[in-house]
């Protein structure tokens, strides 16, 4: 399979999975802001937040080990081994980490001033195991290339699943406190059917050298950052703010995600691809793949930022009382920007196996983020949060850039991808200040794209066949 073909396979079907997901999490809010309306919602979301990170920390200490080691040997089927133990420690860590939050829930309610919180902190607690052995099995497949696999059954299917779940509680049980217990089924569902496909047998030997352990611990701190980074920003804000400023800020969370689809999609396959060339010392050929990623992914990305400034004012008025959801759009889709133009570089140290350098640069950008939050949120609520976010995006994007440069001298960030967020990034912050109107910040968005991909044509020729 030829590499046009390979990204041409696994890109049109992550981009229908992801198209899947992201509209059935649109319709997951919609679904329980019926079940239970916008104050409950946004309650649930931040003990959500709390509980994905500190599931996606866990899952990150094993999935970048499986992830590390199979993506260089991906054509065979070694490491299984290692694969049960992982599930094994994951699964037996999780059940703790749940036995020790529903000791603690109450106590965290109080902490953050709002009582109820202590039940959906218990209760959404078992997702915690569940989406650890989904997502360390998921990197199975992912390492080895299979990207429909792992797409199904990692993004697609957890969605479908809630998505179902939820209407059944809208229609038959018409309580509230099903919820949790959706999101817990949907992923351990997911997991199930993926693990009944090709059993690996649990182990209990510690299959994991001191290195494993090392890297993997070091990575966690990027995970935080890559995949929890807006769920830390939840779960900060409803510290300081009212939920129904946590639920519009959800919302218009949920649809910046969709900024990010291009970006997502291609690293499904250049991040494993990373790894093989890396091993094989095929520098030039994983530059220039690259350069092609970037230059596709960061025009798919402003072209997505213009269609929604049109679009979202009327789609935000469908959940119902939202529309303070909108200026929060504005600003985290720079930071959806800023992500897409630096390309694939988040990727490249840990592939690499410069953990200790990801460390350093993801435990910077966090306090980057943190400190951020802790300046605007209190004052600006969640227009303070959404800064602090692009703030954040900023920081850990630049330090991971410089890493790369001083670790494996490759400049992964070009003039034209600079001048593209700058200038993305002025029409963004006066369309947020109201001097430029959507429409006119729309065209300039687009205008920004088309140069941006006149002058990458000689990189894009790798990806398309013009």
């Amino acid at each position: 399979m030829t590499i046009r073909q390979l990204y041409l396979r696994s890109g049109l079907f992550s981009l229908g999975g992801k198209f899947v997901t992201s509209f059935a999490a649109l319709g997951v809010i919609w679904l329980i802001t019926r079940i239970a309306g916008k104050d409950i919602f946004g309650e649930i979301m931040i003990a959500y937040a709390f509980n994905f990170v500190i599931a996606a920390t866990l899952a990150a200490q094993f999935q970048t080990v499986i992830l590390y080691h199979v993506s260089r040997d991906h054509e065979k089927n070694l490491h299984r081994e290692r694969l049960g133990a992982a599930l094994f420690y994951a699964l037996m860590i999780g059940f703790l980490i749940v036995f020790l939050e529903k000791m603690f829930a109450g106590q965290l309610a109080v902490f953050m001033h709002k009582e109820n919180l202590g039940a959906w902190f218990s209760s959404l607690s078992w997702m915690i195991p569940a989406y650890a052995l989904n997502s360390i099995l998921a990197a199975w497949y992912r390492a080895r290339q299979d990207v429909p696999t792992m797409v199904m059954h990692f993004e697609v299917w957890p969605n479908i699943f809630r998505l179902l779940f939820l209407c059944i509680v809208l229609l038959v049980m018409k309580d509230p406190a099903w919820i949790a217990t959706a999101y817990a089924a949907s992923y351990a569902l997911s997991f199930f059917l993926l693990y009944l496909r090709d059993p690996v047998p649990l182990n209990a030997n510690f299959l994991f050298t001191k290195w494993d352990m090392a890297y993997s611990a070091q990575m966690m701190a990027g995970h935080m950052m890559s995949k929890s980074l807006s769920n830390i920003v939840i779960f900060f804000l409803g510290i300081f703010t009212p939920a129904a400023i946590v639920a519009d800020y959800t919302l218009a969370m949920k649809f910046a995600q969709f900024l990010d689809l291009p970006r997502l999609i291609m690293n499904q396959v250049q991040m494993p691809r990373m790894g093989a060339q890396i091993k094989n010392q095929q520098t030039s050929a994983m530059m220039a793949e690259f350069e092609a990623v970037r230059s596709l992914t960061l025009a798919g990305t402003l072209l997505g930022t213009a269609l929604f400034l049109l679009l979202l004012p009327y789609v935000f008025a469908l959940f119902g009382d939202f529309a303070g959801a909108y200026s929060l759009f504005i600003w985290l889709a720079l930071s959806a920007i800023i992500f897409a133009g630096f390309g694939g570089a988040g990727n490249y140290l840990g592939i690499a196996g410069h953990s200790a350098a990801a460390m350093m640069v993801h435990a910077l950008a966090l306090c980057v983020l943190l400190i951020a939050l802790l300046a605007l949120v209190p004052v600006y609520g969640g227009t303070g949060a959404a800064i602090a976010t692009v703030i954040g995006t900023l920081g850990l994007m630049t330090a991971t850039s410089y890493a790369i440069l001083r670790k494996g001298r490759l400049k992964t960030i070009t003039l034209s991808a600079a001048l593209q967020i700058g200038a993305a990034s002025v029409v963004i912050i006066l369309t947020a200040m109201h001097v430029v109107s959507a429409p006119v910040a729309a065209l300039m968005l687009i205008a920004v794209a088309a140069v941006g991909l006149l002058e990458s044509r000689p990189a894009l020729r790798l990806l398309l066949p013009f």
